[in-house]
């Protein structure tokens, strides 16, 4: 009996594969929340240009800068709310164009802090997107 209780307690098989174990698991999480938080960037960028694209079409769309500006900011709130996305105090939303005329370009950059990233450790990040659209020729002006 004394035998078996000494091979056992010098029996050292598997020790090696615990020890890898132990090293290689919260290795591999490491790498996957880093995948999760690159995906999650880029995800959450491509969000904020699409917003601007579609704020700069809805903002192109209206006759007075003031009703450009309003469109701006709702269709910017509404593309981002639809793609799951929160800001931190709502989207900030600046329209500018080089002549409220027909052929103008008008230019609209939204900013958005994004705090969904917080979720797998990292902190909050402000992303930026900026889009053009031009004027249409053919609408009509209030002046």
């Amino acid at each position: 009996m004394t035998a078996l209780l000494r091979r056992l307690r010098h029996d050292v098989r598997g020790a090696t594969d615990v020890a890898a174990l132990v090293v290689v698991v919260p290795l591999a999480l490491g790498v996957v929340l880093v995948f999760m938080f690159f995906g999650r960037q880029g995800v959450a960028a491509e969000g904020v240009t699409h917003a601007a694209a579609v704020a700069a079409r809805a903002a192109s769309m209206e006759r007075t800068a003031g009703a450009a500006s309003a469109a701006a900011q709702s269709m910017a709130a509404s593309t981002l709310s639809a793609a799951g996305m929160s800001c931190a105090g709502g989207p900030g939303v600046s329209v500018g164009a080089t002549d409220w005329a027909p052929g103008g370009v008008v230019t609209v950059t939204v900013t958005c802090e994004v705090a969904g990233i917080s979720d797998i450790g990292a902190s909050a990040r402000t992303l930026s997107g900026s889009a053009r659209a031009t004027i249409d020729f053919f609408r009509g002006f209030d002046g």
